[in-house]
């Protein structure tokens, strides 16, 4: 069975808008006309009505007239394919691309690090003096409270036409074996209709950015930091209860804010801070179609700070830190419960999603003492590291942040060891200019004495000496353990809690949710607290709640321990909730699901004929015992090359040669697929060629084809370990040769417990691979009869966060049969580094177009095309410029096919549980059966969309898929494409069981991973260690790739070979 390294992939970021300069509202802006002030910005107080509150503003023309406000809207009418038809203005506004929870408000400032210009805030609420006395801290959520936002009418309205999400064309479908009844995580969430969120932008930058420093990024903690520093010296002008926080540049406030900038001192050195007012966001908007998203985003920074009191933020999951969610992993690793939420506008109104998370972490614990677990070193205070233990520690610290113990606490990051040993380091005092001993200044200065003064100090600092002894360093808290770093046993400690049952996840939501510090929870203080505090109280971690927000049995101090609070300061996280008058109920939402017809299949009998397969009711697993496959291929020249024949570890394990083969031509035979009895030749090798990419190529040449000149058809490759060679052997067999190949290790070749099984899913693959076909569905799919028709899927994948010198890889694959769905071909592209947009889709599709006309003598007039790998917010994107870019590719003068363009979701957080354990269509598991979907309730109210569990969840608890249709020219009723999508989920190669990801996707996944494999790859034209002549063919597409290019869009990654071009490398 082919392996292959785990997978990083990622989802594309939101994109902000820049909002247009507008004059001030409260006076028209004249040509040429001078305040006296020298251009400087004056501040005026809102104009106030009769109750002494703002009142509201009409805008204001240039002319000085003012217009009444629903002039100013903008009205779409829908059809039934999503496209705007435009109002008596001739405008249409195109659906926003930015991400829910990503926190990109529109922006109008300079990104954090850069120069930036003068504030203009068009819409703010002003005040008579940023320094002026405390705000007055009542809660203004009626509109009636805040001036209107005001609209610069004097410019045209932009006018920008373009398809929308297209609206289902039905209520629903109704076909089903049966109705079941379902739970899913979704909490309804309550607020103030009439309220409204006062949304600010925060630009902070260094005061005087040296030459060092002038292009340097503040870091996310480092805004914190500052953020933190303005509001502790201004907690009446920014209350923490009142106002959310993004972590980057996005202020949501529940009261008037002053605006302008601010100067604050951290770590010596002075920041400007400049705050301006951006817009409101009215909360009665989110009945509006389609719904702002501004305003969704706002509700879930908000609510996401109302959640994170004593949790660790990692991503946009919220981690507790209590013992009781902890669980030991061992080598220093804990791994800590928590949960994913979001909130999402459904038919049943605004909710939570709450989902279940499991993530390693670091404990928080002395250096020293992690080191001793992770790398089972016993210190004392005379020994010394050799060199293996110090790379070893060295490469445990990297990176990693740390907390010095032996002053004020402060956090640093470890950029290595000191090449000397403590006592044996030195430097120059800055004021007497003389050398002192690194031991002797500790004693002096800190009144410290180093106990191990054999050990390398800790490297804290990149551009200057900050030497700290190992001794005096603790490990910061909330630090991510990578996964890939985890051993066998830690990682299957850690599955098994990922992996809770239906049941058990659907308790521990309900846990989360009701617990006391759960989201948006507010605990009441209890009475005995009392009420004289100080302005501002400081915690030893930087945070701090002003005393409005606050309640301490201490009266005098003004530094207290967060730790100690825990128990008291339970009704801190819901504060910032009711402040916004919102709230989260505490039950389950209920709906109503239906359950698929399973479809029938297509095999062969024991005797070679075609038959019908109806397959049965629990976990719809055909029997492969009794059948045979569909079409299976002829395999006359196959070989094996043993990479295991010379492990490199005496623990790995040798192929047994002539038992593999007798076993896997037996398997092969048994399930209809002609093979050879025995292999052209078997080669053996070593794991080390996998290490050296020139003696790799020379392997691989040499296997090519046999002493007697036959082509080898397959080149089966057996290692005694997962081995990073493999990319460069795909990169050489699929991009350079020409050679299917098939990647088994020994572990599990030579597992007898498991042996048929394993031989039955690498014979899938192998027939797959080879153009056969394994199963085919007996029933037409609905609409696709009568005509020839093709199956699209596409996906990108994402470099990891920290890698910023790789491109992202994008993937497109297309059916090749005319009536079935069961070959594909596949093509690849590198693109700029996370970029979203498939930019080269139409090259890529019209590539496969042209294949399929080539193999069926026509094009195909029906595409469906699948795209994986986008939020919500990107819709746009894809109806905008990825359709018409494939339109514009394929179509000519005489071919304009019909497409329907679908988004698959997984990387949501709904859950479905059956209310009824004891119902006949439960399955043992616990989960909802195969073919259950909903499109009811739960769902998007404005699109056509629906979630379907199309698989069985042996394990774990199931994840349905939620589709969204997009564009539709085929007229699809929901019947009818949930119909097609569930049972394509039937024809994954691989698989003898339904998968829960609608296989064009799927198979876009893995090839869009393979070209990252072959990325990868090259690499290894890059070391020292191996290397290939210029004159060498592998070299040539390679030659201008540099090791950290500027841009990626140079960057060609190279095409299939044409001997497997319309093959299915990626199984």
């Amino acid at each position: 069975m082919d392996f292959q390294a785990k997978r990083t992939r990622g989802g594309g970021n939101g994109k902000g808008r820049r909002a247009e300069k507008h004059s001030s509202p409260h006076q028209p802006c004249l040509p040429n006309s001078s305040n006296g002030t020298g251009g400087s910005k004056q501040m005026h107080a809102p104009k106030s009505n009769d109750h002494g509150s703002p009142a509201r503003e009409l805008p204001v023309t240039n002319d000085g007239l003012q217009i009444p406000s629903q002039q100013l809207g903008l009205k779409k009418n829908y059809s039934r394919d999503g496209v705007v038809s435009l109002s008596n203005d001739g405008s249409a506004s195109s659906q926003q691309s930015e991400k829910v929870g990503q926190g990109q408000g529109n922006t109008f400032l300079h990104t954090n690090g850069h120069d930036h210009a003068p504030l203009q805030a068009p819409n703010a609420p002003t005040f008579p003096n940023t320094e002026s006395s405390a705000l007055e801290l009542k809660n203004p959520l009626e509109p009636s409270h805040l001036p209107l936002p005001q609209q610069s009418v004097g410019q045209p309205l932009p006018k920008e036409e373009g398809r929308v999400p297209m609206r289902r064309p039905d209520y629903g479908g109704s076909s089903g074996i049966c109705s079941i009844e379902l739970l899913a995580n979704h909490f309804l969430v309550k607020y103030n209709e009439k309220g409204v969120i006062l949304h600010y932008i925060m630009d902070i930058q260094r005061e005087k950015p040296t030459s060092t420093y002038e292009t340097v990024k503040i870091s996310k903690p480092g805004l914190l930091t500052i953020k933190n520093k303005l509001f502790k010296t201004e907690p009446e002008k920014f209350p923490p209860s009142m106002i959310a926080y993004d972590g980057e540049r996005n202020l949501y406030s529940a009261i008037q804010l002053p605006v302008g900038e601010f100067r604050v001192e951290v770590h010596r050195q002075t920041y400007i801070i400049a705050i301006g007012f951006n817009k409101q966001l009215e909360l009665g908007r989110l009945r509006d179609q389609p719904i702002p998203i501004e305003v969704l985003q706002g509700l879930n920074v908000i609510v996401r700070e109302a959640s994170i009191s004593q949790r660790i933020a990692w991503g946009r999951s919220l981690f507790s830190k209590t013992i009781n969610h902890a669980f030991d992993l061992g080598r220093g690793i804990t791994a800590l419960e928590g949960s994913k939420q979001t909130l999402k506008c459904t038919e049943q109104g605004l909710v939570l999603r709450l989902e279940h998370s499991v993530m390693p972490f670091l404990k928080p614990v002395p250096v020293l003492q992690f080191l001793e677990k992770n790398l089972g070193i016993s210190f004392n205070e005379n020994m010394q590291l050799n060199m293996h233990q110090k790379l070893e520690v060295e490469r445990a610290l990297w990176g990693l942040q740390v907390i010095v113990t032996h002053r004020r606490k402060q956090k640093f990051t470890v950029f290595g060891l000191t090449g000397l040993t403590a006592k044996n380091i030195a430097f120059k005092d800055d004021r007497s200019g003389k050398k002192v001993r690194l031991v002797e200044y500790y004693r002096v200065k800190h009144n410290v004495k180093i106990r191990f003064q054999g050990l390398p100090c800790l490297d804290l600092s990149k551009n200057q000496m900050n030497y700290v002894p190992m001794e005096f360093c603790e490990l910061a808290e909330g630090q991510k353990y990578q996964k890939d770093g985890l051993r066998r046993e830690e990682e299957k400690r850690l599955r098994y809690m990922a992996l809770a049952s239906p049941n058990k996840r659907k308790e521990m939501i309900l846990r989360m949710i009701a617990a006391a510090d759960g989201p948006c929870r507010y605990c009441p203080k209890p009475p005995f607290l009392q009420s004289s505090l100080p302005t501002c109280l400081e915690f030893s971690d930087n945070r701090f709640m002003s005393k409005s927000s606050v309640g301490t049995i201490l009266t005098s101090s003004t530094c207290i321990s967060y730790s100690n609070l825990t128990t008291l300061l339970l009704h801190d996280s819901g504060e910032l909730a009711k402040n916004f008058d919102i709230s989260v109920a505490k039950d389950m939402t209920q709906v109503i699901g239906r359950v698929l017809q399973h479809p029938d299949l297509r095999l062969r009998n024991s005797k070679g004929q075609s038959r019908k397969y109806r397959i049965p009711k629990e976990d719809c697993q055909w029997n492969l015992l009794k059948n045979k496959l569909l079409k299976g291929q002829k395999l006359d020249h196959w070989a094996i090359i043993d990479f295991s024949a010379t492990p490199s570890h005496p623990k790995q394990e040798r192929l047994h040669t002539s038992t593999f083969i007798h076993d896997l031509v037996r398997r092969c035979r048994d399930l209809g697929i002609q093979i050879q009895e025995r292999p052209l030749f078997v080669q053996n090798s070593s794991m080390a060629a996998l290490s050296n990419y020139e003696w790799l190529f020379e392997e691989l040449c040499r296997a090519k084809q046999s002493p007697e000149g036959y082509q080898v058809q397959l080149l089966i490759c057996t290692m005694a370990d997962r081995h990073t060679g493999y990319r460069s052997l795909k990169l050489i067999c699929e991009t350079e040769l020409g050679i299917m190949t098939q990647c088994c290790l020994t572990i599990h070749i030579n597992n007898n417990q498991k042996r048929d099984h394993y031989f039955t899913n690498l014979a899938l693959k192998i027939n797959a691979k080879l153009g056969g076909t394994n199963v085919e569905l007996f029933d037409v799919l609905p609409r696709m009869n009568n005509c020839p028709f093709m199956f699209i899927g596409a996906d990108v994948n994402h470099p990891a966060s920290w890698n910023t010198n790789s491109p992202s890889i994008s993937a497109v694959v297309a059916t090749l049969d005319y009536s079935q769905a069961s070959r594909y071909a596949a093509s690849v592209r590198a693109q700029s580094h996370r970029k979203e947009r498939i930019m080269h889709l139409g090259d890529m599709c019209k590539e496969l177009t042209e294949m399929y006309a080539r193999l069926n003598g026509v094009k195909p007039e029906k595409i469906i095309y699948f795209r994986d790998g986008v939020s919500d917010g990107q819709f746009n994107m894809v109806l905008n410029e990825e359709l018409p870019h494939l339109k514009a590719a394929i179509e000519s003068d005489h071919y304009s096919p019909t497409i329907t363009v679908v988004v698959a979701q997984k990387r949501h957080h709904t859950r479905l549980f059956p209310k009824d354990n004891e119902k006949p269509w439960n399955t043992t598991t616990g989960n909802v059966p195969p073919g259950t979907v909903v499109d009811t309730g739960i769902v998007d109210q404005s699109t056509f969309n629906f979630y379907l569990c199309s698989h069985y969840g042996s394990r774990g608890t199931s994840k349905p898929t939620h589709y969204y249709v997009l564009h539709d020219d085929h007229g699809f009723t929901s019947d009818e494409l949930q119909r097609l999508i569930y049972n394509l989920c039937f024809t994954f190669a691989r698989s003898t069981k339904p998968v829960s990801l609608v296989p064009p996707v799927y198979y876009a996944d893995l090839m869009a991973y393979r070209g990252r494999l072959y990325y990868e790859g090259l690499s290894n034209l890059r070391s020292p260690a191996s290397t290939i002549s210029s004159t060498s063919p592998v070299s040539s597409p390679f030659s201008s790739l540099s090791s950290v290019p500027a841009s990626f869009d140079h960057v060609i990654l190279p095409k299939l070979h044409r001997n497997v071009e319309d093959k299915m490398v990626f199984l």
